[in-house]
């Protein structure tokens, strides 16, 4: 069941971008699209709705830098909210608790 919470309040600016994303859930690897990025959050969007507080290890692929492949952002994140976007997709809203690589 989709959740929000309401008492998520964002400490940092979120860029918009439009970056594939891949979460290692409990539940197995899911294919997602990265649709906005700080230093303290990110959102994605995807069909898997996630247990709330959930901690999810994501990984992002970054654009190519000078034809050359960027090595994926990875971190581990909490699940925040869960909000319908129709058409079976959700927008997973995550706060960063940990950095990899």
């Amino acid at each position: 069941m989709p959740f929000d919470r309401r008492r998520d309040r964002r400490l940092g600016r979120r860029l918009p971008v439009s970056l594939p994303a891949r979460m290692e859930t409990l539940d197995g690897d899911i294919d997602a699209l990265c649709i906005d990025l700080g230093s303290d959050g990110l959102a994605l969007r995807s069909d898997y709705v996630p247990r709330a507080g959930e901690h999810i290890v994501i990984a992002i692929q970054a654009p190519d830098v000078g034809g050359q492949p960027s090595a994926p952002l990875r971190v581990k994140a909490e699940v925040r909210r869960c909000n319908s976007v129709g058409g079976g997709l959700y927008e997973i809203g995550f706060r960063i608790v940990e950095r990899h690589g």
